[in-house]
């Protein structure tokens, strides 16, 4: 949905797999901006910067903060 942070996979880095072993495997988080008839992703920096090309959604996973409830949530009922 517009206004939801989420993480875009790098799949440049798919294929290789001891050479780049320390990079970022995600971008983000960025801000969707609108879902495209296709099924891509219009999505934008936090800054406001909106990324050239739409995002295809098999590379778009939601992004749960650290201090997010819905963390909280996720894991309150499981015991440690």
């Amino acid at each position: 949905e517009p206004g939801d942070l989420v993480l875009i996979h790098n799949t440049a880095l798919d294929s290789t797999v001891r050479r780049y072993k320390v990079l970022p495997r995600y971008f983000g988080p960025v801000v969707v901006v609108k879902r495209t008839p296709k099924g891509n992703y219009v999505v934008k920096e936090c800054n406001g910067a909106t990324w050239a090309d739409p995002v295809a959604k098999f590379r778009v996973i939601q992004y749960i903060g650290r201090k997010n409830p819905e963390l909280y949530k996720l894991y309150s009922n499981k015991p440690l």
